[in-house]
């Protein structure tokens, strides 16, 4: 298969949303994310290389939500605090389908990515392939709490151009 990159098109958006206007470090670095799920996707990078990248994603939009203070927290705490903000409640689409709960599904990635980076370890692979979508869309989700509220509005230029919600 012969792929070719494209600058600017309208019909092809990434899969996840992690547009945060409001964060351009934190937009900017997420893209990298977005590249590496789609190349983990068409099997072009290493298991290894996207759990250390959704480790990452996950540690920064982490500290944007819960830790505006100068001290780096650990994963651990930022977890932590997360969860005590409620950020970690179970999506409202929960009760559709299976889901493993977001503290322990980021526990496992920091321990696995722990392993993997620190001890050269194995389990990557089936771990990312049991869970990877399941951290992207948590990711989605923790990034909309960065950005707030938005809704799909119509234009004659792009569809899927997106403005910020008006309260009534």
């Amino acid at each position: 298969m012969l792929l070719r990159g494209v600058a600017d098109t309208f019909y092809c958006y990434p899969p996840y949303d992690y547009n945060c206007p409001g964060a351009l470090r934190l937009q900017a670095r997420l893209s990298i994310t977005e590249d590496l799920i789609v190349g983990w996707n068409f099997a072009e990078i290493a298991p290894e290389v996207l759990l250390e990248e959704l480790h990452t994603a996950c540690e920064l939009v982490l500290e944007e939500l819960v830790n505006k203070r100068a001290k780096r927290l650990s994963f651990a705490e930022l977890i932590a605090r997360a969860k005590d903000s409620g950020l970690l409640d179970p999506s409202p689409l929960a009760s559709l389908w299976p889901e493993t709960p977001s503290v322990t599904l980021l526990t496992e990635l920091k321990d696995l990515r722990k392993e993997v980076r620190h001890r050269a370890a194995g389990g990557s692979w089936p771990w990312l392939d049991e869970h990877w979508e399941e951290v992207a869309i948590l990711l989605e989700r923790l990034v909309s709490r960065v950005t707030g509220p938005v809704r799909l509005q119509l234009t004659d230029h792009n569809p899927w151009q997106r403005s910020e919600r008006r309260p009534s």
